[in-house]
């Protein structure tokens, strides 16, 4: 269970690297080229790739905030194979159009990335909020670079991120603290704002009058874990031998009666956590959770 769980957290930072490796790769092989003066076919070409699949990289992030279209990812990730296989055909300089064509189209992804994550963060709370918040402004600031290089692409030689990153330290570092702030924030920076959920939770349920607070107490749970769990769905069970439904994010569940038969009534006996694929939950569950895949149940004792 735990190997399950890890999995899930290595992915979900293995995605993060890849999209800040990708844009790595690419300002470190245009440095080189700029020093050098040219670049062998091969690196030209692996610059290249990584150029055009870093919006592909940016969608596997997104995917860990909400739903995304398989297409969509797949279609991103033909068109950069594509994209590097026409570029092999052509002569060295590339020219102009097929520049401006390759800038057009990962610049026009990044801008819908960059509205996607903006628009997931008011979803969320706490370190949800601010990784989503802070991936926006980064791929906002890809984008100001893309149309840089969009008025540069009548200069000679073939580099797809000229010296406006490299001459602009600032926007360089701007660049690096929102991939590092925004897509692998440190541990001490999540405890924290996961810690500003916890609070809110408390604090709404204080203010609910006494003789309400234990009927609310499991919707402000709901609300709670909905808001700073990216991409999941919550539902909150009472009871024992036999459980329910008694709030979630998942229209409809309220109210369900869940016989504890399999893994949420083994969390409850055992008084632990449990995670694991959604096959192992109460055939109740597997009905709710429809399209999942991973489960978290987490025994409040």
């Amino acid at each position: 269970m735990a190997e399950t769980r890890r999995a899930i957290r290595d992915w979900d930072r293995a995605d993060a690297w890849l999209s800040l490796a990708s844009l790595a790769l690419v300002v470190a092989i245009s440095i080189v080229g700029s020093s050098l003066g040219k670049l062998v076919a091969l690196i030209q070409a692996v610059s290249l790739l990584a150029f055009l699949a870093h919006p592909y990289f940016l969608i596997r992030v997104i995917r860990h905030f909400r739903p995304v279209p398989e297409w969509w990812t797949r279609g991103l990730l033909a068109a950069a194979i594509v994209g590097t296989a026409v570029a092999a055909a052509l002569p060295s300089p590339r020219p102009i159009t097929f520049r401006v064509v390759a800038i057009l189209f990962v610049g026009s992804t990044i801008m819908g990335a960059s509205v996607t994550l903006a628009a997931t963060a008011r979803r969320y709370r706490g370190l949800a909020a601010w990784r989503l918040n802070f991936a926006a402004v980064e791929a906002a600031l890809v984008l100001v670079v893309l149309l840089l290089l969009v008025v540069a692409a009548t200069d000679d030689g073939y580099v797809f991120v000229l010296d406006h990153l490299g001459s602009n330290r600032n926007l360089s570092f701007a660049l690096a603290a929102c991939y590092y702030f925004g897509l692998l924030p440190p541990r001490r920076l999540r405890r924290a704002l996961l810690r500003s959920v916890e609070y809110q939770f408390l604090r709404r349920t204080s203010e609910h009058p006494p003789n309400d607070r234990g009927r609310l107490i499991t919707i402000d749970l709901a609300h709670a874990v909905a808001h700073g769990v990216p991409n999941a769905g919550t539902l909150v069970l009472i009871g024992n031998g036999t459980l329910q439904v008694a709030a979630s994010s998942v229209p409809g569940a309220r109210g369900t009666n869940v016989p504890a038969s399999a893994a949420a009534g083994r969390a409850v006996r055992v008084a632990d956590t449990i995670t694991g694929d959604v096959t192992e939950l109460e055939p109740e569950l597997q009905a709710l959770a429809v399209g999942a895949q991973h489960f978290l149940a987490l025994p409040i004792v």
